[in-house]
C-alpha cells in the first residue's frame, strides 16, 4: 500500500495538538484513503453509511469534513429521520430532490472532535445512520453522478483538512440491490385486416391484448386511441394505440396496430388516355384498371370547357372550343365511402 506524506493545511485551526506533532516528526503521516459504503441496519428500517479508512485513525484523529449522496428510485420511499452519531454529526443537506427518475438527499457534516476510539486500518465505522418509511422495493444508493457534480454532492471525506477521499466499497443497500428507473416495454398485436361483416360496412374485430414487458412491478395500460377489441370497426383503416405507465418508470411507452376492414374501395391506378389533345376534339378515351370493392367510379377534371362521359373505368371527354389544360382524376366508391384517389394524369389541351 502506497504511503502518501502530507503537511496539514488546517495547523491554524488545531494549534496545540499539530504544533506538538509537527515538532516531533517535521510533518504528519498519512495514509491514502478513506472509503464509503451503505447497509442495512440491524434495526428495522434504518440503514447505516459506514467509513472504513486503509491506516489506522487513532483516538485522536479527526474526520474534518464528510459529504455524500444518497439516491432510491421508488416513489413511496422517504427518508424520515436521521439519527446523529457523535462526533460526526452527519445530517441532511436541504430538502430530497427528484430528477431522471430519481430522489437524491445530501448528507454531509463538519464534525467537531476527535474519532474517540481507535479504528483499525480496514475496519468499518458507522458514521450515519437514518431512517425510512414506505412501502414496495426498499434500495438506497450512495451515488456520484452528474447530478451530484452539478450540486455539490459527489462524496467527499476530509482527515485533518486534508481530502482522503476513498471509493464507495458498497453502494446499495440492501446489499445486491438495484435502484434505477425499471425498464418498461410494451409490445401490440400485429396489423390486422379484414373483410366487411355480412350485409354492413364495418366488422366486429377482437384482438389481444398488448404485452407488458421489462421489470417495472406497477405498470398500468391504458387505451389512448381507436376502439376496444370486440368493438364494431368501421370500414377503412383505424390505428389502436396504447400506452403503459409505471411510477418507477422514466417515461411512459407505446404501441400501435392497425385494423383495416376491406369494404371500401381499393387505391385507383394510374390513368391512361391520350395527350395532348386539341381543343374540340370530343370522345377521347381514358381508363384506369378496375378497383377492388368499387360499384362506382368518380371522375374529376381541373381545366375547363370539358365534359366527362362515364362513371365507370373507362371514360371519354369531349374537348369544347374553349378546352383548356388540366389534370384528370379518379376514385372508386360504394355504399360504404370513397377509396384513394388516383395520381394525377396531366392532360395538354392545344
Amino acid at each position: 500500500m502506497k504511503t502518501t506524506y502530507h503537511i496539514l493545511p488546517c495547523f491554524a485551526r488545531y494549534p496545540l495538538v499539530l504544533l506538538l506533532l509537527f515538532l516531533f516528526t517535521g510533518q504528519v503521516l498519512l495514509a491514502d484513503q478513506i472509503d464509503i459504503g451503505i447497509f442495512e441496519s440491524s434495526a428495522p428500517n434504518k440503514m447505516e453509511i459506514r467509513m472504513r479508512p486503509d491506516f489506522t485513525i487513532n483516538s485522536d484523529g479527526f474526520i474534518s469534513g464528510i459529504l455524500f449522496t444518497v439516491r432510491w428510485s421508488n416513489p413511496n420511499l422517504a427518508i424520515t429521520a436521521v439519527d446523529y452519531i457523535y462526533p460526526y454529526n452527519v445530517g441532511k443537506i436541504g430538502i430530497t430532490e427528484f430528477e431522471g427518475g430519481y430522489y437524491y438527499q445530501r448528507f454531509g457534516a463538519t464534525p467537531g472532535d476527535y474519532v474517540g476510539t481507535v479504528i483499525p486500518a480496514g475496519t468499518e465505522k458507522v458514521i450515519s445512520l437514518f431512517s425510512y418509511a414506505g412501502s414496495g422495493d426498499i434500495c438506497f444508493e450512495i451515488i456520484n453522478n452528474e447530478w451530484t457534480q452539478a450540486h455539490n454532492g459527489n462524496f467527499y471525506i476530509e482527515f485533518w483538512g486534508s481530502d482522503y477521499t476513498g471509493i464507495i466499497y458498497e453502494p446499495t443497500a440492501p446489499e445486491g440491490c438495484f435502484v434505477g428507473p425499471c425498464t418498461l416495454e410494451l409490445t401490440c398485436p400485429a396489423n390486422i385486416s379484414v373483410p366487411p361483416d355480412a350485409g354492413s360496412c364495418g366488422a366486429v374485430v377482437t384482438y389481444s391484448a398488448p404485452i407488458v414487458g421489462g421489470d417495472c412491478p406497477d405498470a398500468v395500460v391504458t387505451q389512448t386511441a381507436g376502439l376496444p377489441s370486440g368493438s364494431l370497426f368501421p370500414a377503412g383503416l383505424t390505428t389502436n394505440t396504447f400506452m403503459a405507465t409505471s411510477s418507477q418508470a422514466e417515461e411512459p411507452v407505446s404501441c400501435s396496430f392497425t385494423v383495416t376492414v376491406n369494404s371500401l374501395p381499393g387505391a385507383a391506378g394510374s390513368i391512361t388516355g391520350t395527350t395532348p389533345v386539341c381543343q374540340g376534339q370530343n370522345g377521347v378515351s381514358y381508363s384506369v384498371a378496375p378497383i377492388t370493392n368499387a360499384t362506382s367510379y368518380v371522375w374529376t377534371y381541373t381545366g375547363t370547357d370539358a365534359t366527362i362521359i362515364g362513371n365507370s373505368n373507362t371514360v371519354t371527354v369531349d374537348y369544347g372550343a374553349t378546352a383548356t389544360s388540366g389534370n384528370l382524376k379518379v376514385y372508386g366508391t360504394n355504399a360504404c365511402g370513397n377509396g384513394t384517389v388516383s395520381p394525377n394524369y396531366q392532360i395538354t389541351v392545344n
